[in-house]
């Protein structure tokens, strides 16, 4: 085994900024990129909205051409789940393929839609509820919204309500529900009072020094700098 190896373990946009990003500062170790997707690395905000809309396809939303993962000697562990993680033996065990061994690991999966509990809809198959992740979800998705009459979307979020402008602009009738009082409750609540304390202006210390400073370690909330020294 490589003294230097990274595994990645999600191809989202965290994954792929990591593995870009150690590549640029010179990371000359091995690195892996593992997704249970097969197709190459892509962008998830398109999903609901142009490739969604069918104004774009899955290769608008690559991060990168396959060409590029080759040149910067990332490899690409696609199609094949993480089952387990063996902290002890530092590997990971995949579905359908050798355990891969690592000497630093980043989980880097995102979240994924909670399920509906389908016995509690009466008269609610499987068939009749899809959800929006991958790009596979985002095709079946599109076909559905286009033989369709009317859409369903569980959620008020950013997502929820890009699916239902798309089913809304092909002429369908569409009814959103959310839990919240409002929709885009969460994106778009006051912040908190320990938010804004960091957020505001830095503060004047009790020297006269520009917070934050490096001598007395003035910080943006905590001010209490007493060297007269400016950083």
């Amino acid at each position: 085994m490589s003294a230097r190896r990274v595994v990645v373990v999600g191809a989202g946009h965290a994954g792929f900024t990591v593995c870009a990003t150690l590549r640029t500062l010179g990371w000359d170790g091995e690195l892996t990129l593992i997704d249970s997707d097969h197709t190459l690395p892509y962008q998830r905000p398109p999903l609901s909205k142009k490739v969604l809309a069918g104004e774009q396809t899955l290769d608008d939303a690559h991060f990168r051409p396959h060409d590029f993962y080759g040149h910067y000697g990332i490899d690409l562990v696609l199609g094949h789940p993480v089952v387990a993680i063996d902290r002890v033996e530092r590997a990971v065990q995949l579905d359908g393929r050798p355990p891969l061994s690592y000497d630093h690991l980043v989980l880097a999966t995102g979240a994924r839609p909670r399920p509906l509990r389908l016995e509690v809809l009466a008269g609610l198959g499987p068939e009749s509820v899809c959800y929006l992740h991958t790009a596979d979800h985002s095709s079946d998705l599109r076909e559905r919204i286009a033989a369709g009459k009317r859409v369903v979307i569980i959620g008020g979020g950013f997502i929820g309500l890009e699916v239902a402008s798309m089913a809304a602009c092909a002429g369908k009738d569409v009814i959103v529900f959310e839990v919240a009082d409002r929709l885009m409750d969460a994106p778009f609540q006051p912040p908190s009072r320990s938010t804004s304390m960091i957020f505001t202006k830095p503060p004047a210390s009790t020297c006269g020094c520009r917070a934050p400073c490096r001598r007395c370690n003035a910080s943006w909330i905590d001010s209490s700098c007493t060297t007269g020294s400016r950083a």
